[in-house]
């Protein structure tokens, strides 16, 4: 199924484990992993879930997630891959719809053709693969956090854990978005 995408960065399996709260995070890109991982008290190491198949089938550790809206993750990470543009990533520099100038409808087609030709970005990568094995079977996910309801999601998943509720910073809203990589309601 994913034989177009190339090899990654964020290889399959790759997750945020706990040892001290036998929790295992399974991050996807543009689902408030970063927020996650901000949560001190996790104290995080970086990990593969494969490492980990006999402690997890054995209920001595535990998985969660947090899943998003595929359309809205996409719209997210076309923000992304628009503020780029006035970054310093030369992969993504290097594609040809960063050299479209406005309307921002050419610089979206652009993008689309080149997810269409090939993978040229982790975000673009569909949520299923973050949370299953190379079978495609889905993990054991013992805790999903739905993207669009966060804040009682991870309420919640703290509670679980023993943790004091923890205010996630807010990414969305708070960046500096091009103007150029803004759509018209037109």
């Amino acid at each position: 199924m994913y034989e177009k995408f190339p090899p990654l960065s964020h290889e399959k399996g790759f997750c945020h484990v706990s040892d001290k709260y036998k929790v295992i995070f399974l991050p996807i890109p543009k689902n408030a992993s970063t927020s996650i991982r901000c949560i001190k008290e996790f104290d995080f190491n970086l990990g593969n879930i494969f490492c980990y198949t006999d402690k997890i089938e054995s209920g001595k550790y535990q998985v969660f997630t947090i899943l998003r809206n595929p359309l809205d993750r996409f719209i997210s990470t076309y923000i992304e891959v628009c503020e780029r543009a006035y970054g310093d990533s030369t992969k993504t520099l290097k594609k040809d719809f960063y050299c479209i100038t406005p309307p921002p409808q050419k610089r979206f087609c652009g993008i689309l053709s080149e997810v269409e030709k090939s993978f040229f970005d982790i975000y673009i990568r569909p949520q299923s693969y973050f949370i299953t094995d190379y079978q495609n079977k889905l993990f054991n996910l013992d805790f999903v956090i739905n993207f669009h309801d966060l804040e009682k999601g991870i309420s919640l998943m703290l509670e679980r854990y023993g943790l004091e509720n923890v205010k996630l910073p807010k990414k969305i809203f708070g960046r500096r978005i091009p103007v150029n990589c803004l759509c018209s309601k037109a």
